[in-house]
């Protein structure tokens, strides 16, 4: 049974939900217990010293464990989402919240629950890195989780504000993998470990029917509505005139507008990218200035050019706005027209270029990103920008070399 795919990597928006893998399948995730999912544990005692100097620059930025570190070094290329938030699981810091005794048969029920897409071996979780790793995936599935059988609404919410915890700690173990992937230039890594992150952080799957989960008062019955509509993202919903909100939703009015002024503020990232032209000698001065530096050697055939890259926020309201603390955007660029985050076994995904920034910084200077990438003439890489904490935000366009 071939492994199904992420939401936000190989599925398209308004597509069916992936189909969760069954416990017992040959692809079902590994017992984190297990001999290869303790590999980094094994090293001889990993310490700051066993780390490169921007391996150590990372573990200072996340404030993580040297142990940690190596646990995250160990993910392979281009690895999958689940052996990514798996390998994040498995963090030393995960053992603050370990699972106890009481909680075995919840997280049991959990385990074989249609919302955890990828289920571990064992029936019975037994560490802490099971606890965070089925919490993780559920996550963003809403809090229909917390009410399933076996918990007790005094233990719901004790779970509940647990959960925070967890998940916080995960974005960034997250974050930092997405970093140490970077460092070895590893494309599809960086976008599947952000996206993971972006997921947990608004409590839904990119590109998934779920992201309306963000907006306020769009609960259960009124996401059915919606969804029958032919409503599945937030952007469409925001285009929606406000009397069809009311028609759709069965509510009187103001409620579809007060729905259309509060989406006002979603952020709406515009993103243009294109070829300046190739570097000369005088620009090398400059360039090797840039705190960026060429991810890509050059090598025979390869040819150093400038590529200008322009993200934007759309028009916001002169009211308060509801996503003020999620403006800071991602981009990257990769070779191949699928993209960092689409790319097939057995493509390359080569990393060259990551930023990440404030958009409002970006707009409020009216300057552009100007990067140094290595390629080769007629070669065409992939740019993708998003927001940090916001699914349905992902932009993403192809950028072609001239053939001379």
């Amino acid at each position: 049974m071939p492994h199904p795919s992420f939401p936000p990597t190989l599925q398209k928006p308004g597509a069916p939900p992936s189909k969760r893998l069954k416990v017992g399948d040959t692809n079902t995730v590994d017992d984190p217990s297990s001999s290869t999912g303790r590999t980094a544990r094994h090293l001889a005692k990993p310490t700051a010293n066993t780390l490169t100097s921007d391996q150590h620059e990372i573990l200072l930025r996340h404030r993580l464990s040297a142990l940690t570190i190596h646990t995250l070094v160990s993910i392979p290329c281009a690895a999958s989402p689940n052996v990514i938030l798996q390998k994040a699981c498995l963090a030393t810091e995960i053992n603050s919240h370990p699972l106890l005794p009481g909680e075995k048969a919840l997280f049991s029920t959990l385990n074989a629950a249609a919302t955890t897409i990828w289920p571990i071996a064992l029936s019975t979780p037994t560490l802490a890195g099971h606890k965070a790793f089925l919490i993780a995936q559920n996550h963003p599935t809403g809090r229909s989780w917390l009410y399933i059988p076996r918990i007790t609404p005094r233990d719901r919410t004790a779970l509940g504000e647990e959960s925070k915890h967890i998940t916080s700690l995960i974005r960034r173990i997250l974050r930092c993998a997405a970093d140490l992937a970077a460092l070895r230039h590893d494309g599809v890594t960086v976008r599947r470990a952000l996206e993971l992150s972006r997921s947990i952080a608004a409590g839904a799957w990119e590109c998934d029917t779920h992201e309306l989960q963000q907006v306020a008062n769009i609960g259960p019955k009124k996401f059915e509505m919606l969804e029958a509509a032919g409503i599945l993202t937030v952007r469409a919903l925001a285009d929606t005139e406000f009397y069809n909100i009311d028609r759709i939703l069965k509510r009187n009015p103001p409620f579809g507008m007060n729905t259309v002024l509060l989406l006002k503020a979603f952020p709406r990232l515009l993103m243009k990218a294109r070829f300046e032209r190739w570097a000369a000698n005088s620009d090398m001065p400059a360039i090797d200035a840039l705190p960026e530096k060429v991810v890509r050697a050059l090598a025979p055939g390869l040819r150093l050019a400038i590529v200008c890259v322009s993200v934007e926020r759309g028009p916001r309201p002169e009211s308060r706005r509801v996503f003020a603390g999620r403006r800071v955007a991602q981009g990257t660029v990769a070779p191949g027209a699928s993209g960092a985050g689409d790319v097939e076994p057995g493509s390359r995904g080569e990393l060259l270029f990551f930023h990440r920034v404030s958009t409002k910084c970006l707009m409020e200077a009216d300057r552009d990103l100007v990067f140094p990438v290595a390629m080769t003439p007629g070669e065409a890489i992939f740019a993708w920008a998003s927001c940090e904490e916001v699914v349905g935000t992902l932009v993403e366009m192809e950028v072609s070399a001239p053939e001379v």
